[in-house]
C-alpha cells in the first residue's frame, strides 16, 4: 500500500484529533459538485410519501485542497436502480462506478471540516425541513433549507439581504456560532408541544465539554430577522448584528464524542417531576490525555420553565446533570457516537432505554498507540414519576475492531436489532446483534473486493475508512450508505439478508482519490 493511501486511511481519526484554525478565506477552486471529497456525516431524509426518498452527505474537504465543503442530496430510488447484484443468496462482486451525478438533487456549498447532520422536518410536512451541519472550520452550525423534490439552499442570494459568505452558499441568517471550539454532533431535542423544540451542538474539544443548545424557533425568526435587518451589509457584519442565541449546557466531560436524546412524556402534566424538554445523553470524548475530567457517559434533563412550550428559548431552560464515569472500570479512552434503543413508550409508565457507544480503549502497555475498539452498553430505566429515581447501568463491554465509529442502529425485516460499527483501521464494518442486552458480533461487511486494472489484478477498496451510515428501504429490500473518508467514495451495502454474514457492499460509487490525488490501482 502507498504511504501516502496508508496514511489517509486512518485520516478519520486524524479529523476528531484535530483543532480547525484555518484561514478565514482560502484561495483555489469550489469543491466539485458531482463528487464526494473526503465525505462524514450523512443521513436519510424523507420525500413527499414519509420514506426516505433522498440522502444528504456531507463532504468535509478534510485536505483543503478545495476552499470549502459541500452538503450533496442524492437520490434514493436512483441509487437503488443501480444496485443490480443482491447478496440474498450468495456472495457477488461488487461494481464500482465512477459517475455519482445521475444520482445528484442538488447541493450547497458550505463552511469546510464539516462533521455529522441532522434532518428535523416541519411539523406540518416533514418532505420539508432543516438540515444542522456543524463544522469546524469557523466554529458553525450551518441550517440548510429543504425543499420540495430534495432542493437544498442556505440563503436567497439573489434577494436584497446580505450576501453569502466567502466561498459558500450561504447567507449569515442560515449561520451561528456555536460558541466552543470543534463542533462536531448535533442531535435535536423534542418537546410534546413543539416536536422538535432545541438543536444541540456536541464539541469535540471544549473544555468543560459543553453542549451548545439553540431554539429552533428561534432561529427560524432569525432568519426571517435577516431579510429584514441586514440588507447592504456583508456577511460578516450581518452575523454580528444577528447575533448567537445559543445557551451552553457543561457535561463534566472532557469533550463531547456523541449526542442523542430521549423525548418526554407526551402528557407532561401528568409527570411534574419529569423533565418537559426530555434528556440528552453525551458521551465523552478524550480529547486530552492529560484531563483531569473522567470519561463517561452524562445524562442532561431538560425543562423548559415557560408556560407555553411552544415558545421555548435558552433563557428558559434549567437542566439536571447526571454522570456515569466508566475510563476505571473499562479502561475506555475515548466514547464516540450514541445510539438509543427503546423497549417501551414513554407515554406510560417507566421506559427502558438501550443506550451504545463506540468506544476506544488502551491496550495491555496502556500507550496511545495500543488501542482497541469497542461497543458499551448502557441501561436508562426512567421513573414513571420522577427523574431523580431512575436507573442508569453499564451493562455490557464488547471488545471489537480498532478504530470504531458508530454505532449505527438498524431495525432489521427480519426482526433482529442489528448495530453497525464501521471501523476506520481495519476498512470494514462489524455486526453486532443487540436483541438481547448482551451483544454479540455475528458479521462482518468486508472492504476488499477483486478487481482488475490494465491487466493486472489488485484488491480494490469497497470500505476505506468508512466514517458514518445510513438505512434506506424499499419493500424487503434494505441499502445500507457509507461514507468513505479516505477514498472519497460512497459505498452501497445490500443488508436484505436475514443472515447477516451475508450482508455486503454490492456498489461503489464515485471517484477514488487518495491523498495524492491518484486513484487505487495494483500495489495498494
Amino acid at each position: 500500500m502507498p504511504a501516502g493511501r496508508g496514511a489517509w486511511t486512518v485520516g478519520l481519526c486524524a479529523l476528531l484529533a484535530l483543532t480547525a484554525a484555518c484561514a478565514d478565506e482560502i484561495p483555489g477552486e469550489s469543491p466539485p459538485g458531482d463528487q464526494l471529497y473526503y465525505p462524514v456525516g450523512l443521513v436519510a431524509v424523507p420525500g413527499a410519501l414519509e420514506r426516505a426518498d433522498y440522502v444528504a452527505v456531507v463532504s468535509s474537504n478534510f485536505d483543503q485542497r478545495y476552499n470549502a465543503g459541500r452538503v450533496t442530496m442524492l437520490s434514493v430510488d436512483d441509487l437503488f436502480s443501480r444496485v443490480t447484484a443482491t447478496s440474498t443468496a450468495g456472495r457477488v462482486s461488487p461494481t464500482f462506478d465512477a459517475q455519482l451525478a445521475s444520482s445528484i438533487v442538488s447541493s450547497v456549498r458550505i463552511d469546510q471540516f464539516g462533521g455529522q447532520i441532522l434532518y428535523v422536518p416541519s411539523p406540518a410536512d416533514p418532505a420539508l425541513g432543516t438540515l444542522f451541519v456543524p463544522s469546524r472550520d469557523q466554529n458553525w452550525l450551518t441550517m440548510i433549507d429543504v425543499g420540495g423534490g430534495g432542493q437544498i439552499s442556505c440563503g436567497t442570494l439573489d434577494s436584497a439581504t446580505a450576501r453569502a459568505f466567502m466561498r459558500t452558499d450561504c447567507t449569515a441568517g442560515h449561520v451561528l456560532r456555536t460558541g466552543a471550539a470543534d463542533p462536531f454532533s448535533v442531535a435535536a431535542v423534542s418537546a410534546p408541544a413543539t416536536p422538535n423544540a432545541l438543536v444541540a451542538v456536541g464539541h469535540l474539544t471544549a473544555l468543560d465539554g459543553s453542549v451548545s443548545v439553540a431554539s429552533i424557533a428561534a432561529l427560524a425568526d432569525r432568519q426571517r430577522r435577516a431579510d429584514e435587518e441586514c440588507s447592504g451589509l456583508d456577511a460578516a457584519d450581518c452575523l454580528s448584528r444577528l447575533g448567537t442565541p445559543v445557551a451552553r449546557l457543561p457535561t463534566g466531560l472532557p469533550g463531547v464524542g456523541g449526542i442523542s436524546s430521549i423525548p418526554p412524556p407526551v402528557d407532561v402534566d401528568s409527570f411534574p417531576e419529569r423533565p418537559n424538554l426530555g434528556k440528552l445523553i453525551v458521551a465523552g470524548n478524550q480529547a486530552d490525555l492529560s484531563s483531569s475530567l473522567d470519561i463517561g457517559l452524562s445524562v442532561l434533563s431538560i425543562w423548559n420553565e415557560t408556560e407555553d412550550l411552544s415558545e421555548t428559548s435558552v433563557s428558559s431552560l434549567r437542566v439536571s446533570s447526571r454522570r456515569l464515569s466508566v475510563a476505571a472500570l473499562t479502561r475506555a479512552i475515548e466514547l464516540r457516537g450514541v445510539a438509543l434503543r427503546s423497549e417501551a413508550p414513554t407515554t406510560s409508565g417507566p421506559a427502558t432505554h438501550y443506550i451504545y457507544m463506540s468506544a476506544r480503549f488502551t491496550g495491555l502497555t496502556g500507550t496511545i498507540d495500543s488501542q482497541n475498539g469497542g461497543l458499551l452498553v448502557f441501561r436508562l430505566v426512567e421513573s414513571a414519576t420522577d427523574y431523580r429515581d431512575d436507573r442508569l447501568d453499564l451493562v455490557a463491554v464488547l471488545q471489537v475492531g480498532e478504530e470504531v465509529s458508530g454505532p449505527f442502529l438498524l431495525d432489521h425485516p427480519s426482526g433482529a436489532h442489528l448495530a453497525y460499527l464501521p471501523d476506520a483501521r481495519s476498512d470494514k464494518i462489524w455486526i453486532v446483534d443487540v436483541t438481547r442486552e448482551w451483544p454479540i458480533v455475528v458479521g462482518t461487511v468486508e472492504g476488499r473486493a477483486p478487481r482488475t486494472k490494465d491487466g493486472e489484478p489488485y484488491e480494490a477498496h469497497t470500505l476505506d475508512g468508512p466514517a458514518s451510515m445510513a438505512f434506506v428501504q424499499r419493500g424487503a429490500r434494505v441499502l445500507g450508505l457509507v461514507t468513505n473518508f479516505a477514498n472519497s467514495t460512497l459505498a452501497v451495502a445490500d443488508l436484505s439478508s436475514a443472515e447477516p454474514r451475508m450482508h455486503q457492499v454490492v456498489v461503489r460509487l464515485g471517484r477514488d482519490v487518495d491523498a495524492e490525488g491518484q486513484a487505487e490501482g495494483p500495489g495498494d
